[in-house]
């Protein structure tokens, strides 16, 4: 089992991953509290050198309930 599926299955901040068919790329959702906190959890990776990283903040759309 991967980092995150391991780190999904015990309720970490690694809410979602979703791979992109064809590639080797992934979209991943997490659930922080800030940037700092996204920038903690991915330097811990060992993979991180050598991959390209884009972060998204997503917030609820207030008119949907």
């Amino acid at each position: 089992m991967g980092p995150v599926a391991s780190a999904k299955r015990q309720g970490s901040t690694w809410k979602q991953l979703y791979c992109v068919v064809g590639q080797y790329a992934n979209y991943s959702i997490l659930d922080v509290e800030s940037n700092d906190a996204v920038h903690t959890l991915q330097s811990g990776r060992p993979f991180v050198p050598h991959m390209k990283i884009r972060a998204t903040p997503l917030a609820k759309n207030p008119s949907v309930r």
